[in-house]
């Protein structure tokens, strides 16, 4: 469920079930009027086409999408043929964006996984090209024909039962970039506390996946645990660790070029959730795993003393919508250098390098986000490298208004020759005439260009892309003496020690290149001043890869253990389930070979997903963060956030644990598109006083004989009067249905348009709806339902609800569900503020037991549905 968050205190799960799907379905549209709906900041309303039932997604421009789920008996390959269409001309009301419409409906199906139970997803855009207009469908048939099929195998087993963590001494170390690095005497014994006079080096064992982050999609090839690393350890062959012995090893930092076969390009994501990579170095019963080495191969046919360089300027310094007043931090990519009223920069110092091959062809690339207010001219930015300009596409305008794009990225590149033994870059930033107020952030600059393979400093890293095409290749570097060695670090884990052979200051090496990829190669001068990690220090053993048969796993925070234990207690007592606690840190340990990283939270989940139908509940212990390397100091990122790629887009950008339990084989790489899996909460407590507050009430509720009485056959919907007052009919028509199926339900509505409204000097106030629904706290009410306008301060234009009102609500045996179909209540994200959702469920007076809610801004349209299904769900149990 897109942009929404549920407090897993109450577990409520949909039963699932199997049906053939029938061969003919009929479906009618009930097309309304266009959908009107007006920011909370009062700026231009927006027109939707609609009709009942209708969803909207950003692949599909705000046009309405008909959607429809059908159960399967097995996997299978589904088709879908559209048939007995009607349809009526159609007028849009303020246009549409027409991209993705032509004259024929074009029908997405899919097959998805849920629970284990399988699927059909249909879904199309209900309206087509007619002539110079347009045409919508009022009904229709589906016919589906479904072919059964063998399921696919699964893609990742858990086959690791064991751990290697959970045996043996363990010391943990950092680091923050890609090289050989050295681990001393010194270091051991007094930064990482090794007893390392009591060791036989031969013992020691380092382990680590490389760096990087890991892949989204489920299906895509990982490590199921820590793996071994090749290491060489100087004066191992006494057995004894001497003051003048050291261990090298090759590391990776948290992010890592990738070689992008299909464009024949480097890049390098950057690793949006930590700064430093991990190793663990081991000390148990037999010798640890050795660089071997490597003799030269025979038939070279090319030879090279110059490599593929690449270079990236990369600052990480702004969440764009977080530094946006209307905002809310956001989404994975952050910006450097800022153009306002400056709007060039030169970077030759950036990219001030030795030994570039003058002649040979370099490539350029960027990427730079601006901010271009409709109406104020054209913007773009634009490099100029060693005298050649190459220019972006103008980026998009905004009116500025909160749903609309804050910023737009656009990217270049190009080739040129440098012609000069020294890059010189500037950055032109073109924002439009008399545009003040127009913006741009940079986001990287890079450079790949040949180089003279030559020892920079005490080591250096190359690739050549031209070796590809030969079989065997000689690389010949130069500046170097006896005492340097190369190796092959094609594989991170495993190097490979190659031999050399020496020529006056040139040594050269031939080895195998043929392949898809360019191998990768180090050489480094052993006695040098190579890297060195940060010691974080000894770690207990663990073994997460041993969990099994559980129903339920909370994660939690160190800070929290105490709390997490006791509600674990309450749900094994009064819940009968068995119950893992686990500490976030030992995930990051077993799954990300140490790094903070939420996709190593939903592999953990898999992992016990694949195990055992049993687990069904995970809970996340802990408030979240939207900057998880802590870049701006905030803290209080305690559980990971997975947030979502898009960084710009206020609507399309946003936090969501829904991720966690993506756990299907075909899942994971969208986290818009699939079916959960497993129940998925979070409790978003920032201190050990909340996280009491927040088992107190959640034992309380379900204990207390207080907390029972007839006040939970009560429930009340608060509809706003925005928007033509489509909230207050959509919430009455949610209201009736319910009372419909429980006749034995007490249900009160406050909806505005029923009290006066009073002038004031802050704006229009309905203090007499407010009275209403505090009245009803008081009382008691199983549950409230709001639909309408809202933000992460509270309810309505009119604010019918503040977080004063809620602060002053003393309720502690009478806590409501709440279930609130608006904008950005509950953004937990945020370190810098406490939102209206989370004051509610974290009130140590009372407030509310739990909560569906959202923490972005949303469609109305879709709000209703989600609603209905949820509430209908509610008294289903």
């Amino acid at each position: 469920m897109k942009k929404t968050w549920t407090l897993l205190c109450l577990f409520l799960a949909l039963n699932g079930g199997f049906a053939n799907p029938p061969t003919t379905l009929h479906f009618e549209l009930q097309w309304g009027e266009a959908l009107v709906t007006t920011p909370d900041d009062g700026t231009r309303p927006q027109s939707f086409p609609t009709f009942e039932g209708a969803v909207y997604s950003p692949e599909f421009e705000g046009l309405p999408v008909f959607s429809h789920r059908l159960p399967l008996e097995g996997f299978g390959r589904v088709e879908v043929v559209l048939a007995n269409a009607v349809y009526e001309p159609f007028q849009p009301k303020g246009g549409l964006h027409a991209n993705s419409l032509s004259e024929r409906i074009a029908i997405q199906t899919a097959v998805e996984q849920e629970r284990r139970q399988w699927f059909a997803r249909v879904r199309f855009v209900p309206i087509r090209q007619a002539g110079g207009g347009y045409e919508r469908l009022r009904s229709f048939d589906l016919r589906v024909v479904f072919t059964p099929q063998p399921p696919p195998l699964p893609t990742r087993g858990g086959g690791t039962f064991n751990s290697v963590l959970s045996d043996g001494q363990l010391f943990k170390i950092a680091v923050t970039e890609t090289g050989v690095h050295k681990l001393t005497y010194d270091f051991l014994k007094n930064q990482l506390q090794v007893p390392i006079d009591e060791v036989d080096p031969r013992t020691l064992k380092l382990y680590g996946n490389g760096g990087g982050m890991l892949p989204l999609a489920n299906s895509a090839p990982r490590y199921d645990d820590l793996q071994e690393n090749a290491v060489l350890v100087i004066g191992e062959e006494d057995g004894r660790f001497d003051p003048g012995d050291y261990l090298l090893f090759f590391g990776e930092g948290p992010s890592k070029w990738i070689y992008d076969a299909e464009n024949g390009e480097f890049r390098r994501p950057m690793n949006w959730q930590d700064t430093r990579n991990y190793y663990f170095l081991k000390i148990s019963p037999g010798n640890g795993l050795r660089i071997a080495p490597a003799p030269q191969a025979p038939g070279s046919t090319y030879t090279t003393n110059t490599y593929d360089e690449h270079l990236r300027y990369e600052k990480e310094e702004f969440n764009l919508l977080h530094e946006w007043n209307l905002g809310q931090g956001s989404g994975q990519q952050w910006y450097g250098d800022y153009f306002k009223l400056q709007t060039s920069a030169t970077y030759d110092d950036v990219f001030s390098v030795e030994g570039i091959v003058p002649d040979a062809p370099a490539r350029l690339k960027a990427a730079f986000a601006g901010r271009i207010i409709t109406g104020t001219g054209t913007g773009w930015f634009e490099i100029v490298a060693n005298g050649n300009s190459f220019k972006s596409s103008n980026f998009a305008t905004t009116r500025g208004e909160t749903n609309n794009l804050f910023a737009s990225e656009r990217i270049l590149s190009g080739e040129f020759i440098p012609n000069s033994s020294q890059f010189n870059i500037t950055l032109n930033f073109i924002k439009g005439s008399g545009a003040n107020n127009n913006e741009g952030w940079l986001n990287f600059i890079q450079l790949t260009f040949r180089r003279q393979l030559r020892l920079y400093g005490e080591q250096t890293r190359f690739r050549d892309l031209q070796s590809m095409g030969h079989a065997v290749s000689t690389f010949q570097v130069g500046g170097v003496d006896a005492g340097v060695r190369v190796w092959e670090v094609s594989n991170p884990l495993q190097p490979r020690a190659l031999e050399t052979s020496l020529s006056g200051s040139t040594l050269s090496f031939s080895v195998e290149t043929a392949g898809t990829e360019p191998k990768e190669f180090v050489a480094f001068r052993p006695e040098g001043s190579l890297l060195t990690p940060e010691a974080v220090g000894p770690i207990p053993n663990q073994n997460l890869h041993g969990l099994s048969e559980v129903d339920m796993v909370i994660v939690y925070h160190p800070e929290f253990q105490e709390w997490a234990d006791s509600l674990a207690r309450h749900r094994t007592e009064f819940s009968n389930l068995s119950v893992a606690v686990v500490e976030i840190g030992q995930i990051y340990n077993e799954f990300s070979s140490g790094r903070t990283s939420a996709i190593a939270l939903r592999d953990f989940a898999r992992l016990l997903h694949q195990r055992s139908e049993r687990f069904r509940y995970l809970l996340l212990f802990g408030d979240g963060s939207y900057d998880l390397r802590g870049l701006e100091g905030a803290g209080n990122d305690f559980i990971p956030v997975f947030e979502t790629p898009q960084s710009l887009d206020p609507i399309d950008a946003y936090p969501t644990d829904d991720f966690f339990g993506l756990l299907s084989d075909d899942e994971g790489a969208n986290v818009e598109s699939g079916a959960l899996d497993i129940a998925v909460g979070r409790l978003p407590v920032k201190t050990p006083e909340e996280a009491a507050t927040a088992v107190r009430k959640i034992i309380r509720y379900e204990k207390s004989v207080r907390s029972f009485g007839d006040w939970r056959n009560r429930m009340v919907f608060v509809g706003d009067d925005g928007d033509s007052e489509k909230h207050t009919r959509d919430a009455n028509s949610i209201a009736d249905q319910i009372a419909a199926k429980n006749p034995n339900l007490n249900i009160d509505k406050i909806y505005l348009d029923a009290y006066p409204q009073i002038s004031t000097p802050g704006g229009t106030r309905v203090p007499l709806a407010t009275e209403a629904l505090n009245q009803n706290i008081f009382k008691g009410v199983l549950a409230v339902t709001y639909l309408g306008h809202g933000g992460s301060k509270g309810w309505t234009q009119e604010r019918v609800l503040k977080i004063s009102d809620i602060l002053s609500w003393e309720n502690p045996e009478k806590l409501p569900v709440f279930i609130t179909a608006t904008c950005s209540f509950a953004g937990f994200d945020n370190p810098d503020f406490t939102t209206a959702g989370e004051e509610l469920f974290l009130s140590e007076k009372g407030g509310s037991i739990a909560l569906l809610t959202t923490v972005r801004a949303v469609y109305a349209n879709e709000n209703k549905i989600l609603t209905r299904d949820v509430v209908d769900t509610l008294f289903s149990k």
